[in-house]
């Protein structure tokens, strides 16, 4: 992962919304002794206030998504 943060390259156009989509939920990440999961509450808080509803892949996607921003984050510190 670049020192900048998320790669800023553009995803693939059948992707680009999911992607969209992730880095607003990662920009609003919380943190405490370090930055914090994307939570089931925020992806359900995030689909209210967008007034739309994820399908069972875009979660898994965003959840994957989550996971290596966070293994980046944790390697940028070492």
């Amino acid at each position: 992962m670049p020192e900048e943060g998320i790669n800023p390259e553009d995803p693939p156009e059948l992707l680009y919304e999911l992607w969209q989509r992730f880095l607003d939920l990662n920009a609003s990440r919380g943190s405490g002794m370090g930055p914090a999961p994307i939570t089931q509450l925020d992806l359900y808080a995030y689909a209210q206030l967008h007034q739309i509803r994820f399908q069972e892949w875009e979660l898994a996607a965003l959840r994957h998504l989550d996971r290596i921003a966070l293994n980046g984050m944790n390697e940028t510190k070492e």
